[in-house]
């Protein structure tokens, strides 16, 4: 009896972890297409696996934001970070906050490499045909992170769709 509710448990688990993947899935492609003015279909995350993904390939989606705001910012020029991202979403406190942490993140990622506990999450979009592979929707500031410490390869949790 004790290992069916430890089943039941983990099986209720594993089903909140992929709804809640899901919303957070879905909200980011919605942000992402309005943002881009991509017309995508509806697509939902289907299950995932661990898998070592090539960086660039993590930030390609939106490369050219990720360079102009993330990576300039970790080469030590604020300027289009806070203005045009942190600003635009945050007030000073919160913006100030996100800044310390991602600098944080790039210290410890320094001093202790990628922590494999904490993957990215990416969407194999591969067959959509979109000008990427992958539809990051978690780990931005770690993919950045990696990018700028000269880490080729990162661990992911990459979910096939439908």
């Amino acid at each position: 009896m004790l290992k069916l509710r430890q089943r039941i448990q983990v099986d209720d688990m594993i089903f909140f972890m992929k709804e809640k993947f899901n919303r957070y899935f879905k909200e980011n492609l919605r942000d992402w297409s309005l943002d881009f003015g991509v017309d995508v279909p509806e697509i939902k995350l289907v299950t995932g696996f661990r898998a070592s993904v090539d960086v660039d390939d993590v930030l390609a989606k939106n490369i050219k934001q990720v360079e102009r705001w993330h990576l300039a910012f970790l080469d030590g020029n604020p300027q289009a970070y806070w203005v045009e991202y942190l600003e635009k979403h945050y007030d000073y406190h919160e913006s100030d906050m996100r800044a310390t942490t991602f600098l944080d993140l790039l210290e410890g990622m320094r001093a202790n490499g990628f922590n494999s506990k904490h993957p990215v999450l990416v969407a194999d979009l591969g067959a959509y045909d979109l000008g990427f592979r992958y539809f990051r929707f978690d780990g931005c500031h770690r993919t950045c992170c990696a990018k700028h410490l000269g880490i080729k390869r990162i661990p992911a949790i990459v979910f096939r769709v439908t």
